[in-house]
């Protein structure tokens, strides 16, 4: 049978299982195969990488083309600044469809978005968009994107110079925001005050009821804010959807820390990016009254006997990840033991374990449904082959099964939010 006698969705479920390249190849074999390997369906998730140039002579065909073929996603990078000036209203105009904007642009990448005359007049609005991330931001750009993406729930603005004037214009101009990075910025406890309806007067925060807030947040990410204290913890408790926090050392060391956490009613996630004495800390957290889902622990050496803390305050914790080279089968046996709950357990890094830890995780955790053991020298795959059918393990052998049953999570809609974080981003 030639191409040609073919149905055009067969065709075009032919052309489901080709990349990229060849794709497009096949779509050079005749005009019907053209049609079905051009079909918008199958270009929703593409994502285009583009260097932009200062000028656009030729761009704006570019970006007719990306519309008519429904690709969406955007990773971009730029020499300067100014480059992103130029095409964001070529973009507006004649790519309405793009709902994600990447930076990938090298660090200390000159220039700020947001400077140009040509911009700041732009009128068409990106409404598409929902997501986007950049390595430079400055207040300019806050109060162009409120009116250009009115519909932006996701702000990444990690490793910028984001400040605490950024954050007024950002709490006024944007409050349908979900989930915000402010990773290794500049921000003061005064920014963070602001997002949650406190004012700083004279030396003493007050909170006045008819301040705007991020009343949507949903995730924060506030790990290696240098500026930032503990005391941020307390003007927290003020957002209502908070869900999953980002947070590291310098933040959580002393007892009304993790009473201020308790007091986010809403938090089901938290995630530590290095700790030196996380033992005190899970401590804390066990003696507090905290609702965790999710624990992400990342870079924090363990020793075993610390594990003893899960015994109480974790009857709710169903992810857990430990990143350890301290951690033993020991260990091992201990979280097994005091949250049989577990759904998925990621002890990636842990290499002092060996295939007795599996023996204890077989024995106790007889709800879990994803265990990741990857780069643990001493596991083989035969060890891997002990653990029941139902639980997918992911080891340096890949996966031990097609499909990761966690419907019960991701059909959640409180409980999606963090575990859409944490598999993404981590």
């Amino acid at each position: 049978m030639l191409l040609q006698d073919l149905n055009h969705d067969v065709i075009v479920h032919i052309c489901s299982f080709l990349g990229f390249k060849d794709r497009i190849s096949f779509a050079l074999t005749c005009r019907k195969v053209k049609d079905a390997a051009y079909e918008k369906t199958l270009w929703k998730h593409t994502v285009v990488y583009l260097s932009l140039p200062i000028t656009s002579s030729g761009w704006p065909r570019l970006y007719s083309s990306l519309e008519e073929r429904g690709i969406s996603l955007l990773v971009f990078r730029v020499q300067h600044y100014a480059a992103f000036d130029t095409h964001l209203p070529l973009m507006a105009k004649h790519w309405p469809r793009l709902s994600v904007i990447w930076d990938d642009s090298a660090p200390g990448t000159p220039g700020e978005p947001g400077n140009s005359t040509f911009v700041q007049q732009l009128t068409v609005q990106l409404a598409s968009v929902k997501t986007l991330k950049l390595s430079s931001i400055g207040f300019r750009l806050i109060q162009l994107i409120s009116n250009v993406m009115p519909l932006l729930e996701h702000l990444d603005v990690s490793q910028s110079h984001f400040d605490d004037k950024c954050a007024r214009y950002l709490i006024d101009l944007l409050p349908k925001l979900r989930s915000l990075n402010l990773s290794n910025t500049h921000i003061t406890d005064r920014g963070v005050g602001l997002f949650c309806g406190y004012t700083l007067r004279m030396i003493f925060f007050h909170w006045l009821p008819t301040l705007p807030l991020l009343s949507k947040l949903e995730v924060l990410d506030l790990s290696q804010c240098r500026s930032t204290t503990r005391f941020h913890w307390f003007f927290l408790q003020r957002l209502p959807n908070l869900n999953t926090i980002v947070t590291c050392e310098g933040h959580l060391s002393e007892k009304p820390d993790f009473a201020s956490i308790a007091k986010i009613r809403s938090l089901r996630c938290l995630v530590v990016k290095g700790h030196k004495h996380p033992g005190r800390f899970l401590r804390g957290l066990s003696l507090s009254e905290c609702r965790l889902q999710c624990l992400y622990f990342e870079f924090c050496d363990f020793i075993d006997i610390e594990m003893l803390y899960f015994i109480h305050g974790f009857k709710d914790l169903i992810y857990l990840k430990i990143q350890s080279v301290k951690l033993t089968d020991d260990g091992i046996e201990f979280i097994s033991k005091f949250v049989p709950q577990l759904l998925v357990l990621d002890i990636t890094g842990c290499v002092r374990i060996t295939k007795y830890a599996l023996v204890h995780i077989r024995s106790n955790l007889r709800n879990l449904k994803f265990l990741r053991v990857l780069r643990i020298p001493k596991l083989k795959r035969s060890h891997i082959a002990w653990l029941p059918s139902e639980c997918c393990v992911h080891s340096n052998f890949g996966y031990s099964r097609n499909r990761i049953d966690l419907d019960t999570i991701s059909n959640h809609p409180r409980k999606s939010i963090w575990l859409r974080k944490v598999f993404n981003d981590f």
